[in-house]
């Protein structure tokens, strides 16, 4: 924790004096997202509260957007916290848990719906709840947390139609192939659907392998484009900075007959029963692939690359994390050993290492 707070200043300091009005950081980038079953450990929960409330103290106008786990009456929530001016502004809870594939969020956390609208502890007193809009002065922002996006109605939906001109997303997202253009895709559909600016910041390098790849996909949107995107992959991280044209959004949402009608829009929706074929009866339009993983698209060769440092990436991290020079593979001679070779070669190049290793 101490080391993830030491380079969250680090890197505060340089955005500060870059002129940023708000810095995202990852989601749980205080403890680590996959720390595991030590989340539930007291004196984890213990230092990420007074590293967040240390970086609290030494904010000034920027606004700094840090994640990390918040315990209230017994229950553990994923949690990102706004902080500004010395002081902690309010604590967004994580809505929606991811529970399938390689997610198993529920193990540790419970939604923001069970939240209550104060924290309070002898230590802090402050908003808690996955409804708040910050007041910039001149714009409002709000924050939803990773799998919050991914859903039919995301919290940002609410969010912008109560104001919110940007929506920050702390996010641990990992890397597989295909993803990120989806992710892309997402957040590009979302800015353009609610006028809106959106920051996306996902953890990186620094995150555990056991499971996961994380590939550290930093982007700035503006009403369905991307405004700067930082690069992925790499050792040290990187930053998006960008200018979002409030006005113009502002403006837009004006110009949107649809857009504030939503608000009215609460009655529950109503089961309409209809009576139709059985579909599986019903002959097959869509073509099968024959290859299914194989892409064929234009995008081809930027997916099979994606794939090649998902894995050198993962491989790295682990070099690094036992501190190992040297690996011992067979080659076959097959097109398996010789990928596996080929991803160990560009692992050694990029960290610095001597191929005869």
């Amino acid at each position: 924790v101490e080391k993830n707070k030491e380079e969250i200043l680090r890197r505060m300091n340089i955005l500060q004096k870059a002129g940023v009005r708000v810095a995202l950081f990852p989601e749980m980038c205080l403890t680590g997202y996959t720390v595991g079953d030590l989340v539930n450990h007291s004196l984890l929960q213990k230092a990420a509260m007074e590293a967040m409330l240390d970086i609290a103290s030494q904010t000034g106008d920027m606004a700094v957007i840090v994640g990390l786990p918040i315990v209230q009456h017994g229950r553990l929530f994923n949690c990102a916290a706004v902080l500004q001016d010395g002081e902690v502004r309010g604590i967004v809870p994580k809505t929606y848990l991811p529970n399938g594939n390689e997610f198993y969020e529920t193990r540790w956390f419970v939604g923001g719906e069970q939240a209550e609208n104060m924290l309070e502890s002898k230590d802090l007193c402050c908003a808690f709840g996955s409804d708040l809009v910050f007041d910039m002065g001149d714009f409002l922002f709000a924050v939803e947390i990773c799998e919050d996006l991914w859903t039919p109605i995301p919290p940002s939906c609410k969010l912008a139609l109560e104001g919110a001109d940007i929506i920050f997303n702390p996010s641990a997202s990992n890397a597989l192939a295909c993803k990120h253009a989806y992710r892309r895709e997402l957040i590009k559909q979302q800015s353009a659907r609610l006028f809106c600016g959106y920051v996306y910041a996902g953890a990186g390098f620094g995150e555990s392998t056991s499971d996961l790849v994380f590939c550290g996909y930093t982007g700035v949107y503006e009403n369905g484009r991307a405004l700067a995107e930082g690069k992925r992959f790499t050792m040290a991280g990187d930053s998006a900075i960008a200018d979002v044209d409030i006005e113009r959004l502002r403006y837009q949402r004006q110009r949107s007959g649809s857009f504030h009608q939503v608000r009215e829009l609460s009655a529950p929706a109503s089961l309409m029963e209809v009576n139709g074929e059985d579909a599986s009866s019903l002959p097959l339009r869509r073509p099968l692939e024959k290859f299914p993983f194989i892409p064929k698209d234009d995008m081809a060769a930027e997916q099979l690359e994606e794939i090649v440092r998902i894995q050198t990436t993962g491989l790295m991290t682990r070099l690094n994390a036992i501190g190992c020079k040297k690996l011992v593979i067979g080659v076959s001679g097959g097109l398996d050993s010789t990928l596996a070779l080929l991803v160990c070669i560009r692992a050694f190049d990029l960290l610095g290492l001597d191929r005869a290793g």
